[in-house]
């Protein structure tokens, strides 16, 4: 309770298989997951279990040290629809969704012991590049940005208070300005947010700034999260929500070493998840990635970029497009 600061937390995917049948013939399915504490402060978390949208089973409260991961163990009674991580008090602030693997084997036992508590862990998040994400502090608003004239509103008009998410605004005062939005799909270490907006002219812009390892050829990725959130339980794909409109071409720049070049990517045509921008000779270790409001859809999504020295085959290209406006 006296320590001052709050653990966060990151979670492996899960990995489940179905065991031997009880000694009534029910059938067990065993889930076991890392989950890591990457802050200094202690924490204490649980694991559930949902089948169709019920709790089916869940951990009992968990201690996790600062700096410590740990593995834990479910017996479950049919294979879970969805795991999650709660933490009680983090950064993370809600749970977290576990990614489970994309089938299941509900058909063959493996010869195992069930593991049901927790056991400690060496598992690590294996780094991937230089990530920058929308919460990061090399993530800057430039030009009238309402996230830029929040503290200025605040000094002059004291009584009207804007909700704002790490200078950003929550909800839209003026099309063409940037948000915050949680979106579940969305990169991010602790928290899964992307900075949205509405079609514009381009006078409002973001910008994604990173410090290489040093000069060479590095390539450029961009994250697209999944504009729908996944249907309700028992539902077909066609009740999912969606989180944003359509995307279409970006208006992009880079800037290095006092050069700007302009890039062509066409977030309309790209995959969900990581999508391969370019490949760029760098002489400076500082570069700068700025992205406009200015686009051919009807919304511009800024999430998180990596910088990674070229490696074949590293990341699918997306679809690029001729700069918006050219001919």
């Amino acid at each position: 309770m006296g320590d001052r600061g709050l653990p966060g937390y990151l979670v492996d995917e899960a990995h489940v298989v179905r065991l031997a049948d009880d000694e009534s013939d029910g059938q067990r399915y065993q889930a076991r997951v890392h989950v890591r504490n990457d802050e200094p402060v202690p924490g204490v978390v649980h694991v559930s279990a949902d089948r169709w949208g019920f709790p089916t089973s869940g951990s009992e409260p968990i201690r996790i040290p600062g700096m410590t991961s740990i593995e834990v163990g479910l017996v479950l009674p049919a294979p879970p629809n969805q795991l999650w991580l709660h933490p009680y008090g983090s950064l993370n602030r809600t749970a977290i969704r576990i990614d489970l693997p994309s089938e299941i084997d509900a058909t063959d036992a493996v010869d195992q012991e069930a593991f049901v508590g927790t056991r400690p862990s060496d598992w690590v998040p294996r780094s991937s590049g230089i990530v920058v994400d929308d919460l990061d502090e090399g993530f800057k608003t430039i030009g009238n940005s309402l996230g830029n004239r929040v503290g200025a509103l605040r000094r002059t008009i004291r009584y009207w208070e804007i909700d704002v998410d790490q200078g950003l605004p929550v909800m839209e005062r003026r099309r063409g300005e940037w948000i915050r939005r949680e979106v579940p799909s969305a990169r991010g270490k602790y928290r899964h947010t992307a900075a949205l907006v509405r079609a514009g002219s381009g006078e409002d812009q973001v910008a994604f700034e990173a410090h290489l390892d040093g000069p060479g050829r590095w390539q450029l990725d961009y994250h697209i999260p999944n504009r729908h959130l996944p249907p309700p339980p028992g539902r077909s794909d066609d009740f999912a929500a969606t989180v944003f409109d359509a995307l279409g071409s970006m208006d992009m720049r880079l800037e290095s070493g006092g050069v700007e070049t302009a890039i062509a990517f066409d977030a309309g045509a790209a995959e969900v998840g990581w999508n391969k921008v370019g490949e760029f000779d760098l002489d400076h270790r500082d570069v700068r990635l700025v992205v406009s409001n200015r686009t051919d859809g009807e919304t511009v999504v800024a999430d998180a970029i990596r910088w990674q020295r070229v490696q074949p085959g590293a990341v699918k290209p997306a679809a690029l497009v001729s700069p918006i406006g050219s001919s």
